[in-house]
């Protein structure tokens, strides 16, 4: 498929829009494979793709932190690592405050949101609540493109 015969809403990213073809409303496309091989990273960088693009997008992370999540955001909008190996193994900030703020700035120019469930999970996250925030996103702010990192959650529950 030609990106420019998209079905639905272009992303910005050809091979995306081609496989794809697009952003469609109402669709789910869910991404799957083992552990460690950059699901999450791929769908944070879709949402990018998005918003640059002039989509509105949400990210709800299950999985990681908040802070995570967006200095991963940080680095996927820049294109730049922020954190580098030490001669000790560990990793360690690369950029200064001030450009890490600025690169915040920019992110928060973009129509994305992102859902904290760190701060509202309480030991728990039902459904219900999901589906809440994600129906307020797309009224409020219409949201066109929602990440919800990690569906696993949701299957380790039904085994409680």
């Amino acid at each position: 498929m030609n990106p420019s015969e998209s079905l639905g809403r272009p992303t910005g990213n050809q091979d995306f829009d081609r496989i794809l073809g697009g952003i469609r409303k109402g669709e789910l496309t869910s991404l799957t494979g083992h552990t460690g091989t950059g699901k999450s990273t791929f769908a944070l960088n879709a949402s990018v793709w998005v918003v640059k693009n002039g989509g509105h997008a949400l990210v709800i992370s299950l999985e990681n932190k908040m802070r995570q999540t967006v200095q991963k955001m940080v680095a996927i909008n820049s294109g730049e690592a922020l954190f580098a190996p030490t001669p000790s193994g560990k990793n360690a900030p690369c950029k200064s405050r001030e450009w890490f703020q600025h690169e915040i700035k920019e992110l928060a120019s973009y129509p994305l949101w992102f859902f904290d469930s760190e701060a509202d999970k309480k030991g728990y996250f039902n459904l219900d609540k999901i589906e809440t925030v994600i129906d307020y996103a797309v009224k409020f702010n219409r949201v066109e493109f929602v990440v919800l990192d990690h569906l696993e959650y949701f299957l380790n529950m039904s085994n409680v």
